[in-house]
This record gives structure tokens, C-alpha cells and sequence, in this order.
């Protein structure tokens, strides 16, 4: 089908975004500030009853750490930094993709980053948060949209991709407390995991599309952004 010719109406992503889906994120998120107090307060400061070590898992067998080590924070800004991606993206996928893919298949990806991070670190370095399955979230919709939102040009959804994109990859100052590996693992198994799930269910995708044709009297105006780039784009020739 020539796509030129035709309007994208419907596609699987232009369901109502549900408030149960932010009730869901919000009780995720009050659940990692309860894990966190207990931790803070338990009055043991030197060992984490959930953060997780190569030693934790290789040699004293704490194989549930990889996934207790998701849910508990180091401070309160470590929590509350990441509450401003996780909970609209917690939304976006299990109000779109369902409870399988949020939480039960995400936090079990956090469990998965967890274990190769600590393949790499040294065996006493301790793990805990979820900022590498906020990454891994975020990548794993950013592709889904970009395959599935056919109503837009790829480089639209590039564009759009990119800024927010760079919005959550780009740290304000380095911090040798973060674990960038975790961010670049998450991130790297989101881009995975995420073309796999989109072209397994690719048929699913488009069997939601509605378009219609585009009447040939019927003006098709251009996209602000396509203008604008292609207004960039005569001026580096013209230079």
C-alpha cells in the first residue's frame, strides 16, 4: 500500500492512557520508598538487607538480591530521581501492552541487568536501584513507538525519540556512586528486547490501524517539522 496516499486515523497506541495505569506506577513507587526506609532504618548501615554483590550471588548463593537490589534506593534522591521517568513510562507500557509486559516482564529484566552488572564489577561492589530498568524502559517504548506510530515519517519520530532520548540519557555531572554500567545495559537490552517484542507482535500492531484515503482535491498540508528541516537543510547547501 502507498502509504503517501493515505491518513493514519487509529493505531495501536491511540487508546486513552487509563488512570489505572498511574495507580499501578504510583504503588510501584511507594513500594520502593517503603523497601528503601527499612534499609535506611534498620540500624546496620555498613550491609543492605536487598542491594546486591557478585559476592551476594557467586559465593553465598542470595540469588533473590538480583531482584530485591531493583526495589531499594541508596538515598532519597536516588528514589525520587528516578520516580520522574519511571512512573509515566510504568503507564505508558502496562496501559498499552499490559500487566505482562509491566510490571512481571520489566522487573524481571531488572533481575537480568542486575546479574550482568555484577558479572563485570568486582565481587564486594553492591548494586541497588532501579535506574537501569528505568533505561531499559525507556528504550524498550521508544522503539515500540517508532515501529508502531506508521502515521508519522521515520524522521519525526527520530526527532521526537532523540529529545527525549537525550532528556534522560544526559547526567547532569558525572557521580562515581552511579552505575552507568547498569544505565548502558538496561538501555542495550531495551533496543534487544524491544525489536523482538515488535516484530513478534507486528501483525497484532497493524491489525489496529484505521486509515483512510486522502480525497485528491483534499489539500495535504506539510508537517511544521518537515518544513522546518527542510528549510535547514537549504540553507547548509546554500553555505
Amino acid at each position: 500500500m502507498d502509504l503517501s496516499r493515505w491518513r493514519l486515523r487509529k493505531s495501536f497506541l491511540s487508546g486513552r492512557l487509563e488512570d489505572q495505569s498511574f495507580y499501578l506506577a504510583f504503588v510501584c513507587q511507594l513500594v520502593f520508598i517503603l523497601v528503601s526506609v527499612i534499609d535506611w532504618t534498620r540500624g546496620i548501615p555498613t550491609k543492605s538487607l536487598f542491594a546486591v554483590s557478585g559476592a551476594d550471588v557467586f559465593q553465598r548463593h542470595e540469588f533473590y538480591r538480583l531482584f530485591t537490589a531493583v526495589f531499594a534506593h541508596g538515598s532519597w534522591d536516588h528514589v525520587l530521581g528516578n520516580s520522574i521517568f519511571f512512573v509515566p513510562f510504568a503507564a505508558l507500557l502496562s496501559n498499552y501492552f499490559g500487566l505482562a509486559v509491566f510490571p512481571f516482564f520489566t522487573f524481571l529484566v531488572g533481575g537480568l541487568i542486575n546479574f550482568f552488572v555484577i558479572l563485570l564489577y568486582p565481587p564486594e561492589v553492591s548494586v541497588l536501584g532501579v535506574s537501569g530498568v528505568v533505561y531499559f524502559m525507556v528504550a524498550f517504548w521508544l522503539v515500540l513507538y517508532v515501529g508502531i506510530e506508521r502515521g508519522l515519517s521515520l524522521r519525526q519520530k527520530i526527532i521526537r525519540s532523540l529529545g527525549l532520548a537525550l532528556v534522560e540519557f544526559m547526567p547532569e555531572k558525572f557521580d562515581a556512586n552511579i552505575s552507568y554500567l547498569s544505565h548502558a545495559i538496561g538501555f542495550a537490552l531495551g533496543i534487544f528486547l524491544g525489536l523482538l517484542f515488535f516484530f513478534y507482535y507486528k501483525k497484532d500492531f497493524q491489525s489496529a490501524e484505521v486509515w483512510e484515503l486522502i480525497e485528491p482535491d483534499e489539500p495535504k498540508f506539510d508537517d511544521p517539522e518537515d518544513l522546518l528541516l527542510d528549510r535547514l537543510d537549504e540553507k547548509s547547501v546554500l553555505n
